[in-house]
């Protein structure tokens, strides 16, 4: 059956698409066998010269050694990068003229590597750590440390008869001396304080935060110890100066003179030492212990007879020395309003002034009953407040640099310069190493298979 135009023109098209299939697929196979004679006779170590021994050992050699140099150029490349890629290295970094933001971060990243020189080793204590009295006890900052307050008492023993251990009789002093410790712990710890900020604190690189604070607090700590000792050795030194040269009290409190009349002619002025009744009522003698003291009262007015007591002043009382008399008192009166009105009316005079009693509500490391030579050896201080700062420490050091190191793996750019810096050097020794390995190598199995070669 005869077949159509169209049938005709397909069956033409697919013998013709065969045909360019073919004629591909044979090219294909010719470039593929090129690349194929191309790697078998690839050859980097051939000869410029023509051999001159065995042609065929000869090439076989040097297409082994390319081989040979190939695979090892490879592998060695490969082994490196890995080696290079995975092994720890310790980077330095160093930054100039750092901020303290700058330094801030740095520290909490690397705290262990941190390393900033100062340029400036000696920086005076007052540039960054501030120091001072935040709270004195209450008294000191009370009415009864004022001038006015003593005036009252001395005005009543001016113009009144007042038995002599009567404590108005002593009153005005005895505030006056309180006023003195007062102002004498104000001055000794101004006075260490101008001694404390002049000095220098020396480093030679800036102090790790945490190391520095612990450092300013033992630094202030031991200020404070000092100072109170050393105002203890001058309240000591005032003591036994008093307590060694038996003075003589102008309040007559450790020593009276007394005229005695002898066969009512003659009069001699003889010295007597008065005598204190301590908490255990027996007698206390001035001339055997200076620090004899009682407690105080306020008596009657004083005419004939033995004055009677009237009113007992609970924590006060009176010694041969007024010193001593002071330290070893308390202030309970003084913290209770009852006891200051009372005092008050036996003054007997007008007092144009309020007399508050201190606030027990006042924190306080001291109680009431604490006696005030134990506050005064503490310096009358309630609180200590010191202020640090570290940035302003940084910027006395003024470090021109910093330098931190870490330990991490080399990036990818690193390793591959490391690699191309290594390329030349190991393609050479391969170069060398490669071919004369190789001959070796051939030549040996050669010589051991010619034995049994027949003629």
């Amino acid at each position: 059956m005869p077949k159509s135009t169209e049938e005709i023109f397909a069956l033409d098209n697919d013998v013709m698409l065969s045909s360019t299939d073919r004629s591909q697929i044979e090219k294909l196979h010719q470039l593929w066998s090129k690349v194929q004679e191309l790697i078998t006779k690839f050859n980097l170590f051939s000869s410029p010269s023509p051999p001159t021994g065995d042609v065929e050992f000869e090439i076989k050699t040097q297409i082994i050694s390319t081989r040979s140099y190939l695979l090892l150029f490879s592998v060695s490349l490969f082994v490196l990068a890995i080696y290079i890629g995975e092994v720890h290295v310790t980077t330095t970094i160093t930054m100039h003229s750092p901020s303290y933001e700058q330094y801030s971060y740095l520290y909490q990243q690397y705290p262990r590597s941190l390393s900033c020189p100062c340029t400036t080793i000696s920086t005076r204590y007052n540039e960054f750590i501030d120091v001072k009295v935040a709270r004195y006890h209450q008294v000191c900052e009370s009415v009864y440390v004022t001038p006015i307050w003593p005036f009252a008492f001395a005005n009543l023993v001016r113009f009144q008869r007042i038995y002599i251990f009567d404590f108005r009789a002593i009153g005005s002093p005895f505030f006056k001396t309180l006023a003195a410790f007062c102002t004498a712990t104000r001055q000794a710890i101004d006075d260490e304080l101008f001694v404390f900020n002049a000095q220098h604190f020396v480093t030679s690189e800036v102090m790790p935060i945490e190391v520095f604070e612990k450092e300013a607090q033992s630094t202030v700590q031991s200020f404070a110890g000092s100072t109170t000792r050393l105002f203890i050795r001058s309240i000591g030194l005032l003591r036994e100066t008093i307590q060694a040269n038996n003075l003589f009290s102008g309040l007559t409190t450790n020593l009276r003179f007394a005229p005695y009349f002898f066969n009512n002619q003659s009069i001699y002025i003889l010295p007597t030492y008065n005598t204190y009744m301590d908490n255990l009522s027996s007698p206390c003698y001035c001339h055997e212990t200076p620090t004899c003291v009682s407690s105080t009262h306020i008596f009657n007015e004083y005419t004939q007879g033995p004055p009677v007591a009237q009113f007992t002043l609970p924590g006060l009382f009176v010694g041969c020395f007024l010193v001593e008399a002071v330290l070893q008192s308390n202030l309970v009166c003084f913290y209770n309003q009852s006891c200051i009105d009372e005092l008050r009316r036996n003054l007997n005079a007008t007092i144009p002034f309020d007399t508050p009693a201190l606030d027990t509500n006042i924190e306080s490391q001291y109680k009431p009953s604490s006696a005030i030579g134990d506050i005064v050896v503490k310096l009358m201080v309630e609180q200590w407040s010191n202020t640090t700062s570290h940035k302003a420490y940084y910027a006395q050091c003024k470090p021109a640099i910093c330098t931190y190191s870490f330990v991490g793996k080399n990036s990818w750019f690193v390793v591959m310069t490391k690699i191309i810096a290594l390329v030349s050097g190991l393609s050479t020794i391969l170069k060398i190493v490669v071919p004369r390995a190789v001959k070796m190598v051939l030549s040996h199995f050669k010589n051991r298979v010619r034995p049994f070669a027949t003629n």
